[in-house]
């Protein structure tokens, strides 16, 4: 039977902290492939816990795709590969008070007025003018502002298992400019592969700059792999926490064949857009696929759209280490 001594959690939530041990567990080989994981009833008896609590550390488990389960036979962990090089970080703690009273607009790119802190917002605008009065004159670096990349980077590491730095941030009008500075930055000859179940604005992006790209096909878990191979796209465009427009998180077992894809070429690249990652639909928050590479193969796009308002068009992309300079050099 598993044991954990989930007395050394602190402030993390019962079920997080147990779905983290099981998760590193299996990662690590401790628990292999193809083992059945205790029943839920047995396993709650075992630690001393309720029987809620294992149910949703297996739920977290199973929507990211460490285990199976089988009807009338119980959870599996699931076949994975490479584990041994890939390292978890500990996944965000984050605790929320939900209000299930409240109206929502599931439009997207939209906001209520009453729900944005303008007296909040406008005292931080007059501070601002105050301290900053002679650098909001000033030419802004080409990556952006370096107290916002460095706010950028902190936040990513607290609340995205992400280790970066100011430097390997890229700040940006929107999503739309940012795309246009990537496919400058690689050049014609690159070749970029969509989900043909994706955002089509993707597409009609990549037209618009004449980038040569094409659609590959999906299954249930992401990008079929064997397609994206034969495709001969060296850089594929993905959004493996939320699905647009299926929702679906990307199994982890699909995240490490996308990685090895990746490594199998040096001009090889992954473009993960976590658009809309701050606001899960299933449970907790999915660590992104940049926290699990270790080659230096993903490119993290995202934005203030969803987390502040639409209307500030602000962007922002990390670059892994491998492509700064070029960035710098080409693009700056």
């Amino acid at each position: 039977m598993l044991t954990y001594n989930l007395s050394n959690r602190g402030n993390m939530p019962m079920y997080e902290y147990l779905y983290k041990c099981i998760r590193d567990d299996i990662l690590i080989g401790i628990i292999k492939a193809g083992s059945k994981l205790p029943s839920k009833r047995a396993f709650a008896k075992h630690l001393n816990v309720s029987i809620v609590t294992i149910e949703n550390a297996y739920a977290q488990l199973s929507l990211e795709g460490y285990i199976d389960s089988v009807e009338k036979s119980g959870y599996f962990v699931t076949s994975l590969e490479n584990t041994k090089n890939l390292t978890c970080l500990i996944r965000p703690n984050i605790e929320e008070e939900f209000e299930y009273s409240f109206y929502s607009d599931l439009r997207s790119n939209r906001i209520q007025r009453n729900n944005f802190p303008f007296s909040t917002w406008a005292k931080l605008l007059r501070d601002t003018i105050s301290s900053h009065d002679d650098a909001l004159l000033k030419t802004v670096p080409y990556n952006g502002i370096y107290e916002l990349r460095l706010a950028l980077s902190e936040f990513l590491h607290e609340y995205r298992g992400m280790n970066v730095t100011p430097s390997q941030i890229i700040v940006g009008s929107g999503t739309e400019y940012l795309y246009s500075r990537l496919i400058l930055l690689f050049g014609k000859e690159s070749r970029w592969a969509i989900e043909n179940i994706g955002n089509a604005k993707i597409s009609s992006i990549y037209n618009m700059y004449n980038a040569n790209w094409s659609y590959v096909g999906t299954d249930e878990m992401g990008p079929n792999i064997k397609e994206l191979s034969k495709s001969g796209a060296n850089i594929v465009h993905i959004s493996p926490s939320n699905n647009f427009p299926l929702g679906n998180v990307m199994p982890v077992k699909r995240r490490q064949e996308l990685l090895l894809w990746a490594n199998s070429s040096s001009d090889n690249y992954i473009l993960e857009d976590d658009y809309d990652s701050e606001f899960p639909n299933h449970g907790t928050i999915v660590e992104p696929l940049f926290s699990l590479d270790k080659s230096d193969k993903v490119i993290y796009m995202n934005t203030f759209s969803k987390t502040l308002i639409p209307s500030l068009r602000i962007s922002y992309m990390v670059l892994p280490h491998t492509l700064v300079n070029k960035y710098l050099e080409k693009l700056s």
